[in-house]
């Protein structure tokens, strides 16, 4: 099947559905990852570990950030996406920048802005995606993050 250029609208609940992604973990806002992933979508990180259900992705990712896995504030950035349709799915690949800020006392925000509370790029890569449309939002159904750090994506 060929791929279709994706109406304005398409286009732009898309991007909602990215810009929901990265509001939820930025924010510690979970909840808004309803709005970004389906029902039963899939969330596969770098390591091979996937997740089934937005539920699952949930407590996963706010796992992360329970046990200071995840540092003191971070910003997702999103560039280069590159979308296509074929018939009732949406297929995108986009690159990610994921900015941190750490503080010496336990992730605790501060106002010194020493060196060492400096914000710094804590990793780069690439999502794969999958969406389809939910209730006349489109969702993500599978992302596939690739960390640069530790793989190359392979099969986009």
């Amino acid at each position: 099947m060929a791929s279709e250029d994706l109406t304005f609208e398409e286009y732009m609940s898309v991007q909602k559905a990215f810009t929901n992604y990265s509001r939820a973990i930025d924010d510690r806002n979970w909840d808004q990852l309803n709005d970004a992933f389906a029902p039963e979508g899939v969330f596969t990180m770098t390591t091979g570990d996937s997740f089934a259900g937005v539920e699952a992705i949930k407590a996963t990712l706010s796992g992360f950030s329970a046990t200071g896995g995840m540092p003191y504030r971070y910003l997702h950035m999103v560039s280069n996406a590159a979308f296509w349709k074929e018939g009732d799915v949406i297929h995108s690949t986009s690159n990610w920048t994921y900015l941190i800020r750490r503080t010496p006392d336990e992730n605790k925000p501060t106002m010194n802005m020493e060196t060492w509370d400096a914000w710094g790029v804590g990793s780069v890569g690439t999502y794969a995606d999958r969406l389809e449309k939910f209730d006349g939002k489109w969702l993500f159904t599978d992302r596939r993050i690739f960390n640069w750090e530790f793989a190359e994506p392979t099969g986009l």
